[in-house]
């Protein structure tokens, strides 16, 4: 039973893990990149969206699952893909709904007390080209363009790298570290290679949410839920104005008193999501796919 759930292999699991993620997470970014280039093609940009979506199926979901099965155990296991407590998948919705304001507080804080002005610049910059191709690929202005932006945009992003980064990665880190160990590197690897440097520290915060629900339950599929439901929120705001700009407004400057604004959200969504994190903490894993350091982060 012992060879059948973790078969034989000389690659340390921190190793395998990271490797996974790496190359899979750039061999997904390569293979998209010229889809989206052609996505600026109006005659082209259903088509190239579409494929883009294909693209992560093919090159990150797919190779997650085989590599699992192959190199680590059954894939029930090896990516705790299994249901989870009914109440789970609610607790994840409140708890996705709060970490915005959270998450948005965390963003002013950062831009005026945290970031240097050069790098803040820069940072800007990068994040407004991201914010371009996200709008490129995802802003919908009919029904269809829009089922479609929340499959490739939510749906398929959200199974994905969940499986990838919470199931296959996170579950090899565990097999080396305590489980706040393997929930802290998935979450910085997910943070890294989203390539945003502005959102960071809220993706990294994101991703040790995610990751500490994929332990406390012992089932990815919460993590996938709220993943897709973050991703749909995002894009239920990029559709909004797809066709019309002039609806957008001005985003406000960043100063001390939005800052004192947002606070009073912020500590009441903060408050919510320590209690949904307290709920979790209540959870217990099934006891098949536990490594002998689970017992210690509860």
């Amino acid at each position: 039973m012992e060879n059948e759930a973790h078969p034989t292999r000389t690659i340390h699991p921190v190793v395998l893990g990271v490797v996974a993620i790496v190359g899979l997470t750039l061999l997904h970014l390569t293979g998209s990149f010229f889809f989206i280039l052609d996505a600026q093609d109006p005659a082209n940009r259903t088509l190239a969206r579409g494929m883009v979506g294909l693209t992560q199926l093919m090159l990150m979901l797919v190779p997650t699952v085989i590599l699992a099965r192959f190199a680590v155990g059954p894939v029930q296991q090896s990516l705790r893909f299994r249901p989870a407590p009914p109440f789970s998948y609610l607790a994840m919705g409140i708890a996705i709904v709060a970490v915005w304001p959270v998450l948005q507080t965390l963003l002013i804080v950062q831009e005026l007390y945290l970031l240097p002005s050069d790098w803040l610049a820069s940072f800007k910059a990068t994040q407004q080209s991201t914010e371009a191709t996200y709008r490129l690929l995802l802003g919908s202005a009919t029904t269809a363009d829009l089922l479609l932006s929340l499959t490739i945009g939510a749906l398929i992003p959200a199974a994905s790298e969940e499986i990838l980064y919470r199931g296959l990665g996170q579950g090899l880190f565990r097999q080396a570290m305590r489980p706040a160990g393997a929930i802290l590197v998935s979450g910085l690897l997910f943070a890294l290679f989203h390539f945003q440097p502005l959102t960071f520290f809220p993706l990294l915060g994101l991703g040790c949410f995610l990751g500490f629900a994929t332990h406390a339950t012992g089932s990815i599929i919460p993590a996938i839920s709220g993943h897709a439901m973050f991703n749909a929120i995002t894009i239920m705001g990029l559709s909004a104005v797809a066709d019309m700009p002039q609806l957008q407004p001005e985003p406000p400057a960043i100063s001390t008193e939005l800052l004192l604004q947002s606070l009073p959200a912020a500590g009441v969504a903060f408050v919510v999501l320590a209690l949904v994190i307290f709920w979790f903490r209540k959870l217990k894993p099934d006891a098949s796919e536990l490594t002998p350091q689970d017992d210690t982060f509860h």
